[in-house]
């Protein structure tokens, strides 16, 4: 059960579309006292509702790569799997990390722009635990389909029916100056900072980080200003379904066809990993049973395989290293 009212939700809606927008702006959106959609506001961030604020970035535009980690694990104990947490939430290019059941115990998914970084991570993160890593495999993410339509709705109101967004990996990335970057990462880490403390941290003037700003929507590498929330005080359960294709000349066409579900939030496609990877939102376990032999029976001929892990815990950082 959603630990939401619906007035929390109208709010939530459009932070979701907006998260940079004045507390005013939203007030005369959803027809509430601007003093309600503060309280509410500040409710929702102290029972980690909202886990965060961020600008939407297509981080294939600034030259990184993103590889996801599953992992099972053995012979550990919850100490030694906090320490594996812990560790993993400590490093500076991690993107996001999900706490799993089934096949595999954790998946990480992590932000690459140097190679050679990139081994000496992998090397030390084996030295420290290959001990207690049962299973391991590793993929490439190289393009990431996400969709609006299933994160937040009720009976009052529904997500915009929007034109997902594609990322893609590019020969061509956008080059950032040092001050550019450093705005980036700072609306990555929150979207409703002011742009006069922006300025400040930067040392640029207020009109210099309007100007980028506007340059990094132009471009494509900021993509919106949304939230991160926490699926299950919205009633959600998530989970990640891997399929493995009978024929995979189709898989474009079944992407397409996948992408008219509601409650998928993602789908992926990777070097390494299942032919098709998604994320799907539902309101409890039966109901995705139903929703996975819907796509089952319905796409029949097309999948070989397939596999499913819930997610228990997701941690969403997200942002540039």
């Amino acid at each position: 059960m959603s630990d939401l009212d619906s007035v929390d939700h109208k709010i939530l809606y459009h932070l979701f579309l907006n998260s940079r927008q004045s507390l005013s702006s939203i007030s005369k959106k959803t027809n509430l006292n601007k003093s309600v959609v503060e309280y509410r506001l500040k409710k929702m961030i102290n029972n980690r509702s909202i886990e965060n604020f961020n600008a939407v970035l297509d981080v294939y535009k600034l030259g990184y790569s993103l590889y996801r980690w599953y992992i099972r694990f053995q012979y550990t104990s919850p100490v030694v799997e906090h320490d594996i947490l812990s560790y993993f939430l400590e490093h500076k290019n991690i993107w996001n990390i999900a706490i799993l059941k089934g096949n595999y115990d954790i998946m990480i998914t992590i932000l690459i722009d140097n190679m050679d970084e990139y081994i000496q991570f992998y090397e030390e993160t084996l030295k420290r635990f290959r001990y207690y890593f049962k299973n391991m495999y590793i993929s490439q993410l190289y393009t990431t389909y996400e969709y609006d339509k299933p994160f937040i709705k009720n009976n009052e109101q529904r997500c915009s029916e929007k034109t997902p967004y594609q990322l893609m990996s590019t020969q061509n990335p956008v080059i950032l100056s040092d001050v550019e970057y450093r705005i980036l990462s700072i609306l990555s880490k929150n979207a409703r900072i002011p742009t006069i403390e922006i300025a400040k941290q930067v040392d640029v003037t207020s009109p210099t980080v309007l100007n980028k700003m506007k340059y990094f929507t132009k471009s494509g590498v900021i993509i919106k200003y949304s939230i991160n929330i926490n699926a299950n005080k919205l009633g959600y359960k998530i989970f990640i379904v891997n399929f493995s294709l009978r024929n995979y000349e189709h898989r474009d066409k079944i992407i397409q066809r996948l992408s008219h579900i509601s409650f998928i939030r993602e789908i992926y496609k990777s070097i390494g990993g299942p032919d098709i990877e998604l994320t799907l939102f539902s309101t409890n376990f039966e109901h995705f049973y139903s929703l996975l032999e819907k796509i089952r029976y319905e796409y029949t001929d097309d999948f070989a395989n397939h596999d499913y892990l819930y997610v228990e815990k997701m941690y969403a950082k997200n942002y540039l290293p």
